[in-house]
């Protein structure tokens, strides 16, 4: 294959995320809770389920991340997509606990595919390009910006057609997302180029050598990179406090908008979290202290949301669409940031891994108690608990974090 432009590898990259969020989460993100709960009938059963998802990203980040640096991103995005595909159609004929677990099984390990390897497919292949170092960061970063504007407009068309196909029947929606999913995946495979990717000849053994020995390496990298260390738990704290926001927010408004208005929801949150990302890569400079700039963004993202949980609609809704805003500043420091610290081409993608381990254990623990919460008390009640978690987590992190580098 000809040696790509990085305008033409920054085309694939928007192009090829941009598909997967359409073709993917985005397209039964409007209804999963509400699915889960037809068939289920029980919110801390219903969370579970997405407990396996999360516990099971714990269990595969490390593994899939040294895939992907041992046998390339291509490959490891490509598969990532196959299992997409499987796992939503599973999902979609499935009605019970254990059904609905093995297909978040397989979309754990596909998400984990992607987690750190496609940026680092981008990264790399910029560099190949020719490209040196301090264009490439400025040019990563405008090309993060558009990321998130063509993410979004993919994800409002993704959750409003997805909520129309689920209006018609439940299954169908989950159905037409893994066929879509699959086509994504032949897609990917004929237009992602990793020539300069020199491809291993060794045995099985040597292979698992190789993935072992980078592995070592990237945790012990992740667990001494103060920067990395601080990224980490601020996003476990994240994930902690936003299970109960992500899986109740269906059942919570539920009772004033049709099943087809879920979708809408959504697409308004995505805008305002696309508000919020471009807030962050606009006018907070990359020279401003980034922990005070995520402390300050998870802590009003973590008040408007405690107040809106016990405020009437529509203000509830109101409060709880602005507290995206701030919670989109996030993503673009965290990621910046993150890649940032990492020195290390050949192992960027299992160290991106890893600092992304501590969100899944957060994300799963926040789950379990959300959905206690939820069962036997109420949402309101775990939202505002959930809410100040975010609160005193980051300003504690934050705090700790500044007195440790005075």
């Amino acid at each position: 294959m000809k040696k790509l432009s990085p305008k033409q590898i920054g085309r694939r990259y928007l192009g090829l995320g941009a598909a997967g969020v359409f073709c993917g989460g985005s397209f039964h993100g409007a209804v999963y809770m509400d699915f889960l709960m037809h068939n289920l009938n029980d919110y801390f059963l219903a969370n579970a389920v997405n407990v396996v998802f999360f516990c099971t990203l714990f269990v595969a980040e490390i593994p899939t991340g040294a895939y992907a640096d041992t046998f390339g991103r291509k490959a490891s995005y490509v598969l990532a997509s196959l299992l997409w595909s499987l796992g939503l159609i599973i999902y979609g004929m499935s009605h019970s606990f254990i059904g609905f677990a093995l297909a978040e099984c397989l979309l754990a390990i596909g998400s984990t595919c992607v987690s750190g390897a496609f940026e680092a497919w981008l990264i790399d292949s910029l560099d190949h390009s020719g490209m040196s170092p301090i264009d490439r960061d400025a040019y990563k970063a405008k090309l993060f910006v558009r990321e998130n504007s063509v993410d979004t407009v993919c994800g409002i068309l993704g959750s409003i057609v997805g909520a129309w196909v689920y209006t018609i029947h439940p299954a169908s929606c989950w159905i037409v997302s893994g066929i879509l999913m699959l086509g994504h995946g032949l897609i990917a495979k004929q237009v992602m180029s990793e020539d300069y990717f020199q491809r291993k000849t060794h045995t099985l053994n040597a292979h698992a050598h190789e993935m072992w020995t980078k592995t070592k390496s990237s945790v012990a990298f992740a667990r001494s990179n103060p920067t990395i260390r601080t990224i980490a738990l601020l996003a476990a704290v994240q994930a902690f406090a936003c299970m109960g926001q992500n899986m109740l927010w269906q059942p919570f408004f539920k009772e004033y908008v049709s099943i087809f208005w879920l979708g809408g929801l959504l697409s308004i949150w995505m805008i305002c979290g696309a508000i919020g990302a471009e807030i962050a890569n606009r006018y907070i400079p990359t020279t401003r202290d980034q922990i005070t700039v995520l402390k300050h963004s998870m802590i009003w993202s973590g008040i408007l949301v405690a107040i809106g949980a016990v405020c009437p609609f529509p203000l509830s809704l109101i409060l709880f669409s602005a507290s995206q805003i701030p919670r989109g500043i996030l993503n673009p420091i965290f990621r910046t940031t993150l890649h940032s610290a990492i020195t290390d081409p050949e192992t960027r993608a299992t160290t991106a891994s890893c600092a992304t381990m501590a969100r899944y254990a957060g994300g799963a623990l926040g789950l379990l108690l959300s959905g206690l919460s939820a069962k036997y008390t109420s949402i309101s009640i775990t939202w505002v608990w959930s809410g100040l978690s975010l609160i005193i987590g980051a300003w504690w992190l934050c705090n700790r974090h500044q007195k440790e580098h005075k």
